[in-house]
């Protein structure tokens, strides 16, 4: 009976050993490796960003939304990117609004391939919308996309329209198609849940649409809806000029005593404002 008891707990220290090392080996660069590959994407929890390659703006706290690169913003565990073109002269100029963010897709596509290359582990969701107005154009959003970018780069993209496993979709940039397109596949809007109450005249509101959110994911059954939960907005100052900062000081003070508490469970995608590695980092354990 003794020797039984013995291997009984030699064997559940040994599996939680194995779980303990699974989970802790993991770091923010590769953490997508270390969990079940059979999961769909729709059933984990993802740090993303929103407008994730604004960082220029001409008037403080209007435009700029985060303060890392997509580089550093990979490396820190966000796997969900939020980017924005602007349509001109056949390619697309990133832009959040009016202000040009002094970068191109390319520059963004070239990132996200350098770091899946460094990391095989992984896999990058990139949301992709036209913004601004297009200009000096011989052909369509689609078209550009797809023969500037896509093409070129095609062993690098997951376009189904469906969302896929970990399995599937690894070392892949997996495309959220936010831009009506008949010659191009992605996870379109009908896949997509989202949170997007980006005009926050109260603070309390947009927090209480972010519990709700967070909430709708953990109740869902359905593992063929992508949530996304915007954290981000702004707030209207004097003369309706927006202040980005006024949300995301405290919306992100929030987010971090939010997983304190919250430390297990599905939360979908989070996009934020100014992510940074400690925020990013709370997130990636609840898969754990």
């Amino acid at each position: 009976m003794k020797k039984k008891l013995s291997i009984l707990l030699a064997s559940t220290l040994l599996f939680a050993s194995m779980n303990f090392i699974n989970a802790s080996a993991y770091t923010t660069s590769n953490w997508m490796g270390s969990l079940d590959q059979s999961k769909s994407l729709s059933q984990i929890s993802i740090p993303g960003t929103h407008d994730s390659a604004a960082r220029v703006e001409t008037i403080s706290g209007t435009a700029k939304c985060q303060n890392l690169s997509i580089t550093e913003q990979l490396n820190s565990g966000v796997r969900y990117l939020d980017i924005r073109c602007r349509h001109i002269e056949n390619i697309f100029a990133i832009h959040h609004g009016m202000v040009y963010q002094k970068t191109n897709f390319g520059d963004v596509l070239n990132e996200c391939i350098n770091f899946l290359h460094n990391n095989p582990s992984e896999r990058i969701l990139i949301s992709i919308q036209e913004e601004y107005k297009s200009s000096d154009n011989t052909r369509g959003f689609d078209d550009t996309l797809m023969i500037n970018y896509i093409t070129p780069t095609k062993n690098m993209w997951y376009t189904e329209d469906r969302i896929p496993t970990l399995e599937e979709s690894k070392g892949k940039i997996v495309l959220i198609k936010k831009f009506n397109s008949n010659k191009i596949s992605g996870i379109t809007w009908d896949k997509l849940k989202i949170q997007d109450d980006f005009v926050v005249k109260d603070n309390n509101v947009k927090w209480n649409s972010i519990l709700n959110a967070y909430n709708s994911v953990k109740n869902s059954q359905n593992s063929n809806l992508l949530y996304i939960n915007n954290t981000s907005g702004y707030k209207p100052l004097l003369f309706g000029i927006p202040s980005i900062p006024k949300v995301s000081d405290d919306i992100n003070s929030r987010l971090r005593n939010y997983f304190n508490s919250n430390t297990k469970g599905n939360f979908g995608i989070t996009g934020m404002d100014f992510v940074d590695q400690d925020l990013s980092s709370k997130i990636i354990a609840t898969n754990f």
